[in-house]
């Protein structure tokens, strides 16, 4: 590897593990009113583990949608007992009531808009919950929390459904939902920078030579590069 390459990888790889605690307070409720550009794709996730207080990290997730097994949700994340808070945007097209309903393993909370529309613990990789009341709102994008709690000794899955009257039960989709630009906060940003750091070192091999710079880098290394192969390999050799 250059020495230039893995400098600024190990440099976006160090910065920005925060502390910050998971989002609080209250949206104001209502349809957003916000202009298509300061929409963007994903959820807003912030994972902390309840067995190191020290141990979180933010990343931007399509979907709130795991099955973990006992498996810790990140390598900044030790094993054991986490919770994650996803905020942003439901982006609703359809006409409503809507029906929320999870597989999960754990604890759920969804709020749509500051209501809760569902709540529920699941002790079993298949167990299942359902919405008491259903969602009640014109179209529109309406600010969406769902904070998830892993149980202690059983493994860790969410999966949510939806269904409304023009369509039947289906999987929450990626595309309905959005966070605003707004809400990349600077640590969200750090968190960001330390994850495109981290692809860089995987990618460029870093580690290979500085594993103990990298403890929490899985990733097998690359093979050895095929340029010019033509001209460095014969039939003979």
């Amino acid at each position: 590897m250059q020495t230039g390459n893995w400098r600024i990888a190990i440099v976006v790889w160090l910065l920005g593990v925060s502390g910050a605690p998971l989002y609080g307070g209250s949206e104001k409720s209502g349809s957003l009113d916000v202009e298509p550009e300061d929409l963007r794709p994903g959820l807003v996730a912030h994972y902390r583990s309840l067995a190191d207080k020290n141990a979180m990290l933010y990343r931007i997730e399509a979907k709130p949608a795991f099955h973990l097994g006992h498996s810790s949700p990140h390598p900044r994340l030790p094993p054991g007992p986490f919770e994650v808070l996803w905020t942003g945007v439901l982006n609703l097209t359809d006409p409503t009531p809507l029906t929320f309903d999870a597989y999960v393993c754990g604890d759920v909370t969804i709020e749509v808009d500051g209501v809760a529309v569902l709540q529920g613990r699941g002790s079993s990789e298949t167990a299942q919950i359902n919405s008491k009341e259903p969602l009640k709102r014109p179209q529109g994008l309406y600010r969406l929390r769902i904070r998830y709690r892993s149980p202690t000794d059983k493994p860790s899955r969410l999966q949510i459904w939806w269904q409304g009257p023009t369509f039947t039960r289906e999987p929450l989709p990626a595309w309905q939902l959005k966070h605003l630009a707004a809400d990349l906060t600077p640590d969200v940003r750090q968190d960001q920078l330390a994850e495109k750091g981290r692809a860089a070192v995987g990618r460029l091999g870093c580690a290979r030579c500085h594993s103990g710079a990298f403890p929490t880098l899985a990733e097998s290394p690359p093979g050895p590069s095929l340029a010019d192969a033509r001209r460095r390999i014969n039939r003979d050799w």
